[in-house]
């Protein structure tokens, strides 16, 4: 069988990282093509010389006392069960594929201005491609990294963004790029539901999944939990909180849950609470309602990952000042979606056709 090399953000314990990389990898699979991920970790891009690094240093060991080591193994038997951990080095040879993406790839401050992201060392650039690749919010990039773009990114045959900024900036450095849906988008509603595994729930709850951040929308997230509670008569149970709340015992906290169980949470909640994107995503493929909290200034600050989605796809009209409704129940067999969806799936089929040359 030939094979795919794939860069991606796989060694995580984050959801979306995990399973956006689980949906690449078996869309890819689906086409006849073995994906290999290239086992490249992640530099830490903070100065070793700066008091950020001095106080990560010192807040690290007692953040990981508090994590939950279950969340871990979970994590690590999910890649283990699909063989995402199976990985190749970088490799350099003639008539290789290289696909990176999706996630944040491009985004300096997570992968340290590592040129390795842009495949520089791959001597054959003929099928070099990205995937829904992004750049992350910042709206410029340091000198070091914008001189890695322009260098290595004309390399690419095809240049694919998971966000309109991210084809806007591609564009600045006289690229064309192309828009395409975060993999996860790929699978089917009853695809994601088929890698659940239960978790003991009260019988009807507001799921509130937190990306820590900004306190002020945590604070927002958690009232609105509270009131549709109240309304709806239903408990409250949190993932993704800060983990010191693991200690507050009023609050339901589910530190432990990986990747399948995230699944789970989320398609058998009553309603969501959220500012994750892809917390987001998943409460559309599960047709849940949900509440999604942006943070203030978020699309002015070049944070569009939901905005691509929700108003460049979805013709939703949210706004980052407000907490956005949506029912996802109402979006059953969206032509515009089920179009983005098809076209990305168009490209990547065509990576895979091309790869078995």
């Amino acid at each position: 069988m030939k094979h795919i090399n794939v860069l991606t953000f796989h060694d995580t314990i984050n959801y979306g990282g995990v399973l956006q990389c689980y949906a690449l990898c078996s869309t890819i699979l689906k086409n006849d093509i073995e994906p290999r991920i290239i086992d490249l970790k992640i530099c830490d891009p903070v100065k070793k010389t700066s008091f950020r690094h001095l106080l990560k240093k010192i807040l690290t060991p007692i953040s990981n006392l508090l994590e939950s080591k279950t969340r871990k193994k979970r994590t690590k038997y999910f890649l283990s069960k699909f063989k995402l951990i199976e990985t190749s080095i970088l490799y350099n040879g003639d008539g290789e594929t290289f696909i990176v993406g999706s996630d944040q790839v491009w985004n300096e401050r997570i992968n340290g201005c590592n040129s390795n992201y842009l495949f520089s060392n791959v001597s054959d650039s003929s099928k070099i491609y990205s995937y829904a690749a992004s750049f992350g919010i910042q709206s410029t990039f340091s000198e070091k990294w914008n001189d890695s773009l322009l260098s290595c990114l004309k390399r690419f045959k095809k240049i694919s963004c998971r966000e309109s900024n991210g084809v806007v900036k591609a564009n600045k450095l006289n690229l064309e790029a192309r828009l395409d849906c975060d993999p996860t988008m790929l699978l089917s509603e009853n695809e994601w539901r088929a890698v659940e595994s239960p978790v003991k729930t009260p019988n009807k709850y507001i799921l509130v999944y937190i990306m820590p951040g900004v306190r002020k929308t945590e604070s927002s997230l958690r009232r609105k939990a509270k009131l549709l509670a109240k309304k709806n008569k239903a408990k409250i149970i949190y993932i993704g909180n800060r983990v010191y709340r693991k200690f507050l015992i009023f609050e339901k906290n589910y530190f432990d849950v990986g990747p399948s169980e995230f699944l789970y949470l989320i398609d058998n909640a009553f309603e969501i609470v959220t500012n994750s994107y892809h917390g987001f995503l998943f409460s559309m493929y599960f047709k849940k309602k949900c509440n999604v909290f942006l943070t203030e200034n978020s699309f002015k600050n070049g944070d569009d990952r939901i905005f691509t989605i929700a108003n460049g796809v979805l013709n939703l009209k949210i706004d980052d000042s407000k907490c956005n409704f949506i029912d996802f129940s109402n979006f059953s067999n969206n032509k515009n979606l089920e179009k983005f969806r098809s076209e990305s799936q168009a490209y990547l089929e065509e990576i895979c056709y091309e790869a078995k040359k």
